[in-house]
């Protein structure tokens, strides 16, 4: 009894708080120009803005880690995140309280919330703990760490044109993001996607033509069908 009317009166303050924010401009959807900061960093062959802006729907929980690790690759002077957060206990159990963002001295960016927060209304909100904060620095100590975030921060646009180094990873990224673009029927994501391959000169329906019809070749020469 005492648990459900504890329970009640966070999620009562939580949306108070959440709603104050919102009047007052603490809380603010991340921007145009906030996802034009992470066009220039690509993960899985695609900018991390449009990883951040467009695939969340498509992300199992959890992926908050993933999503915010995205946003520290992409992001200069923020801190990488990882704290229990009250919210996530009550409505998924201590065990599964785990919570992942990045954050600078005054505002939390939160991959979930998809919104930029002041960073004491935030942590008024969902009184995070067990707090662990990691700077670049930090994170960079770790060879392996070291050695994917150079790789990613290093990928250029050019590296997925014609001739790039990396043009051959389209060929298993792009359909499944086409797909969910247009699973998720989200005419932005679509045109976003579409300004995007017209960018690096990547006609799918060409190259997938293509690649099945060297594919089938491929299978008769060898006899297989």
């Amino acid at each position: 009894m005492l648990k459900d009317l504890l329970k009640d009166a966070y999620f009562n303050r939580l949306y108070t708080l959440y709603k104050k924010g919102l009047e007052e401009h603490k809380i603010i959807p991340f921007d145009n120009e906030f996802y034009e900061k992470m066009s220039n960093t690509y993960i899985n062959t695609i900018p991390v803005s449009m990883h951040i802006k467009y695939l969340k729907p498509n992300d199992k929980e959890g992926k908050c880690f993933d999503r915010s690790l995205y946003m520290f690759y992409a992001l200069d002077n923020v801190k990488l995140v990882r704290a229990d957060n009250k919210d996530l206990e009550y409505r998924y159990g201590k065990n599964n309280s785990r919570h992942g963002w990045i954050e600078d001295d005054c505002f939390v960016y939160d991959p979930s919330l998809l919104s930029k927060i002041d960073k004491k209304l935030y942590y008024k909100m969902y009184m995070p703990q067990n707090i662990e904060r990691t700077t670049k620095e930090e994170y960079l100590k770790n060879d392996i760490n070291k050695k994917t975030y150079n790789d990613i921060v290093n990928t250029k646009i050019e590296d997925f044109m014609k001739d790039g180094n990396k043009r051959s990873e389209l060929l298993g990224t792009i359909p499944l993001i086409k797909e969910l673009a247009f699973t998720d029927n989200d005419e932005a994501f679509k045109k976003d996607l579409k300004k995007y391959l017209k960018k690096i000169d990547y006609n799918y329906n060409n190259i997938y033509k293509k690649t099945v019809t060297e594919y089938k070749e491929l299978l008769l020469s060898k006899k297989i069908i």
